[in-house]
């Protein structure tokens, strides 16, 4: 089987077949890799990669690109409840780039790491046919905080901690050639793909609260991460309300289309975590979050079964597994 027929996930799971050892790294299959430092904390670390040729969007600066780097491995530490200590970035570069092209990359890479309290102390450059740029992150946190996506329960709530849409208004703009219902609408939903954030503070907050049983950020795609959520559990997920950006709802009424099949399925690279709450933490969760500056919105809660449905109306339907996934695209 080629890597384009098997996709990124069953891709990682043949890998890991091979190297991973849940005795060694303690998050198994999971957005992050950790092993124990063997006094109660743990090595925490991840990879992720900016590749021109499949990220690079219309529109796009360097620092754009440096910005997206970091968020995009930050958001998986989010996830965690880890704070990152430091970062190494490794860039593959065509001879003919400009300098200045990657001086700017990396001071956009820098502000947003000084933005979530750590710095970049160095890396690799090689030659390559296009830009490639992969971040390393690193950090400790106590074995016993670390937040996986395998912890949620029949009967815990599931929250998210922003509305969703606003990417898949920028995709349709600069992928589709969708016009913007106005310039206030395309301004907030460029923004949301040039200047990512990641939901690091409520993360961490969650975490070392211990007031969350799973996490998963959803730069896959809110659909994709409520399955992976779901599966990696051994649980179903019923979906009864899905906050939804401004930008989304003004954009697809002036085109006619249908928000929360954008907000499920279109979207992707927002960065907001999807958490499971048990009820009785609930209102200490929602403090917890307020308290550094966020907002969890309930969205429905795990029940016994398999699979993602949703509540439309009077009716309950399927919500597919389709989202981002190298080597497929979106599907």
């Amino acid at each position: 089987m080629r890597v384009g027929e098997a996709g990124e996930r069953e891709l990682i799971r043949a890998l890991l077949r091979v190297i991973n050892r849940l005795n060694v790294n303690l998050m198994g299959y999971d957005d992050v890799s950790a092993c124990s430092l063997g006094d109660g904390r743990a090595l925490v670390v991840k990879t992720d990669s900016f590749v021109e040729s499949a990220d690079m969007l219309p529109g796009m600066l360097p620092e754009h690109v440096g910005r997206k780097l970091v968020v995009m491995n930050v958001s998986d530490f989010a996830a965690k409840g880890v704070r990152p200590l430091g970062m190494l970035i490794s860039l593959a570069v065509p001879e003919d780039r400009e300098v200045e092209y990657l001086v700017r990359l990396y001071e956009g890479a820098e502000e947003a790491a000084l933005e979530y309290g750590f710095d970049i102390l160095g890396g690799d450059t090689s030659r390559g046919e296009e830009l490639v740029a992969s971040g390393f992150l690193f950090g400790i946190q106590s074995e016993d905080k670390l937040v996986r996506r395998s912890g949620a329960r029949v009967g815990d709530y599931v929250a998210v901690t922003g509305p969703f849409g606003s990417t898949a208004v920028a995709f349709s703009i600069l992928l589709r050639g969708l016009e913007a219902p106005s310039e206030r609408v395309k301004e907030e939903a460029l923004k949301s793909v040039y200047e990512p954030h990641a939901r690091l503070g409520e993360g961490v907050a969650l975490a070392e609260a211990g007031l969350v049983t799973a996490s998963i950020d959803s730069s896959d795609g809110l659909a994709a991460s409520l399955h992976e959520l779901a599966e990696s559990s051994g649980v179903g997920i019923l979906v009864e309300s899905l906050p939804m950006s401004k930008c989304l709802l003004e954009f697809c009424e002036y085109h006619g289309i249908n928000p929360v099949e954008l907000a499920l399925y279109g979207g992707g690279e927002e960065y907001e975590l999807v958490v499971t709450v048990p009820p009785e933490s609930w209102g200490e969760a929602c403090r917890v979050v307020e308290g550094v500056g966020g907002h969890l919105h309930l969205i429905g809660r795990v029940v016994e079964g398999r699979g993602v449905r949703i509540v439309l109306g009077r009716e309950v339907v399927d919500v597919e597994r389709r989202g981002w996934e190298h080597f497929r695209g979106w599907g």
